[in-house]
């Protein structure tokens, strides 16, 4: 996750370039960099006083906590940097025009129905909607129940690791009968099942506007190390290291040393309030299949945590978080 326009003209104090953006519908409290910072953590910390005001004007978050868990208004130091956020406490209303500007580029599942299926890829490939590479997708059409849930696939959590929409096949039905592109609203997926028994609701959309509003990934500022165990049976290591590193998450080739992840001072990003104030949490994972051996070195160290495969795609279909199992 690199540095957006705003975060550079913040860095060298460039108020009217961010205002040039702000106006033209950049994200303003978009989050970059290896720390995952906003532009106001920058501002701050270049000592950029003209922007910090101007961010605070247009409702920057002042509490936005980057991966080591500080916000911008921990990071302000001196007395005139503290005086500009102790004057300015209006919060407004933020709008991006460039939202508006919408990009259609659809992914159908092949368990959608036939016919819908049919009609579907001839509208789309009019419009030239159609994609066949989820990398380039902004929408995944799945087929749901009459209640509008979805059963969970592959597919399914990479979608909801992306942050694109994954709606019914009721909405492309819809946009052949309309002749157009239609609005999500009321066609987004509420939920995921597991051979009939509901697994999680809302997290798609939860993850959608979580890429919006330009977040980190689900996994980012956390470590995992997956055991050199048999897999068959459960769920492939691919498979896991796939959504893995698709959620931001840190692959290490070798046993987790817990010393250099305390020492960095980073956190997981979307760790629960509650994480904060359990110091036997941290942000490395040792992936095992149960009924096999652990490593005793990842035994002995009671801050890693041991999960399962089953504990990662739990994590993605809810897009949370969870905490480990306790030792």
């Amino acid at each position: 996750m690199g540095y957006t326009a705003m975060h550079h003209a913040a860095a060298i104090n460039a108020v009217d370039i961010c205002r040039i953006l702000v106006e033209n519908g950049a994200v303003i409290n978009a989050y970059g960099g290896d720390l995952c910072e906003t532009p106001l953590h920058v501002a701050v910390k270049e000592g950029a006083y003209d922007v910090v005001e101007y961010l605070l004007s247009k409702g920057a978050l002042r509490k936005a906590k980057n991966i080591k868990r500080e916000s911008p208004a921990d990071l302000a130091n001196d007395d005139l940097m503290k005086n500009i956020f102790d004057r300015i406490h209006q919060r407004v209303q933020i709008v991006y025009p460039s939202c508006l500007h919408r990009r259609y580029s659809v992914l159908l599942s092949g368990a959608i129905p036939k016919a819908v299926s049919s009609e579907g890829i001839k509208f789309l490939s009019r419009l030239e909607n159609l994609t066949t590479n989820i990398e380039m997708a902004t929408h995944y059409v799945v087929k749901t129940t009459l209640d509008g849930y979805a059963e969970v696939s592959s597919r399914i959590m990479e979608a909801i690791l992306r942050g694109i929409f994954i709606v019914s096949h009721e909405w492309l039905r819809r946009c052949v009968v309309w002749n157009k592109l239609i609005d999500e609203d009321g066609f987004e997926v509420k939920g995921f099942t597991r051979e009939g028994h509901l697994v999680a609701e809302n997290s798609n959309v939860k993850a959608r506007k979580n890429r919006l509003n330009m977040k980190p990934g689900l996994f980012r500022g956390c470590q995992f190390y997956i055991c050199q165990h048999d897999f068959r049976g459960t769920v492939g290591k691919e498979v896991i290291a796939r959504l893995i590193k698709l959620g931001e998450g840190v692959l290490l080739g070798r046993e987790p040393r817990l010393v250099d992840y305390t020492e960095s001072g980073i956190r997981p990003f979307h760790a629960s309030r509650s994480w904060d104030d359990d110091s036997k949490v941290l942000g490395v994972f040792a992936v095992y299949v149960p009924g096999q051996t652990i490593p005793r070195r990842i035994l002995n160290e009671k801050l890693i945590g041991i999960v399962t495969p089953l504990w990662v795609l739990e994590c993605v279909l809810h897009f949370k978080l969870l905490p480990p199992d306790r030792r």
